[in-house]
């Protein structure tokens, strides 16, 4: 998560929106941050525009004649429905994920977003990018809501009145899976039961499991941490350079069958990635892939692969994975964190 303030983080996207905006064809998509603001609609897409991700969209009916025509993963709620369901999904990460919210209060719209629900008051805890106090304080809003300051810029509000106002909600698809007890992740159990995992097994304890490829050096491993439901947190693959010349076949399938294990949902996200290592199989790698010019998620990989870049970092709906270089021992590491 990034070290930034939400305010910080607002103001950089702000001037960067503005200049994305000056086209009449790009505020009709991203709406129109000095008039008009921007529709639930136009949202879903900046959010995409934002974090690569597009969130499922929990929309509250009968609060905004608002157009959703285009959105995908659209859920509608009842105010009350929506506010129960985030009650529950602000419990559920441990990641510091939080949630944007779109209110309208009855002539402005604005959005805040969700960092944890407190029991004892029923009370929403927020954030919010407006300076100063909250536009969900008494004196700044028409839904006589009467927000409340607690620390470190957080905001409170009842849960009831926040029912009041709510319009739409964005939800990170892997928090909306564990909401929904939608198995996203691998568990100790699944990787007992992999062949992958469990033919090179060499170590394991409560909170980690060590594995080695028979034919691979010493420093070449596969090592997986746990929480305390067993779930894989993260997975990293090192491999040696040298390796990836004299042995292609077996590092190359073992890197491959590695990252497919752990991004099952994101699959169709990988499949780029997965062609630059295939291609090393056989020295080939498509033409024009380590342009300067070229962003594409091949091209970052392949950068990192041939030692261009240090590093390349993908976020994914389910997991996030760094590909890295370790320069003094000559090692290419494939980590894979798992969204909780």
């Amino acid at each position: 998560m990034s070290d930034l303030s939400d305010a910080e983080l607002y103001q950089i996207y702000s001037i960067a929106f503005k200049k994305l905006t000056r086209k009449k064809s790009m505020r009709k998509l991203y709406g129109d941050p000095l008039k008009t603001g921007a529709t639930i609609e136009q949202a879903w897409r900046t959010s995409h525009l934002i974090t690569g991700i597009w969130p499922v969209v929990l929309y509250a009916n009968g609060t905004i004649n608002d157009n959703i025509d285009s959105i995908d993963n659209l859920i509608r709620l009842s105010p009350l429905q929506l506010s129960n369901s985030l009650q529950k999904i602000l419990k559920l990460s441990n990641q510091g994920f939080g949630t944007q919210i779109f209110y309208f209060d009855g002539y402005f719209g604005h959005s805040i977003t969700l960092r944890d629900y407190d029991e004892t008051s029923s009370c929403f805890l927020y954030s919010d990018v407006v300076e100063g106090d909250s536009l969900l304080c008494k004196e700044n809003n028409y839904a006589n809501i009467y927000a409340k300051y607690v620390s470190n810029d957080l905001w409170s509000i009842r849960k009831q009145d926040f029912e009041k106002i709510v319009c739409a909600a964005f939800v990170y698809k892997h928090l909306w899976a564990l909401y929904l007890n939608d198995k996203y992740y691998k568990n100790l159990t699944d990787i007992r039961a992999c062949s992958l995992f469990r033919d090179n097994l060499i170590a394991i304890d409560e909170n980690e499991i060590i594995m080695h490829h028979q034919e691979l050096d010493e420093n070449e491993r596969i090592v997986i941490g746990f929480d305390d439901c067993k779930r894989a947190t993260n997975s990293m693959i090192s491999i040696n350079r040298f390796s990836l010349i004299k042995k292609p076949y077996i590092t190359v399938d073992l890197i491959c069958d590695f990252i497919k294990f752990f991004t099952i949902r994101d699959e169709s996200k990988i499949n780029e990635m997965l062609t630059i290592f295939y291609s090393l199989k056989f020295f080939k790698i498509p033409k024009g892939v380590l342009k300067k010019s070229n962003n594409s998620v091949s091209a970052e990989v392949a950068k990192v692969i041939f030692r261009q870049k240090e590093k390349c970092l993908l976020f994914l709906d389910y997991c996030s994975i760094e590909i890295r270089n370790l320069e003094n021992e000559k090692i290419l590491e494939i980590e894979i964190s798992t969204h909780f």
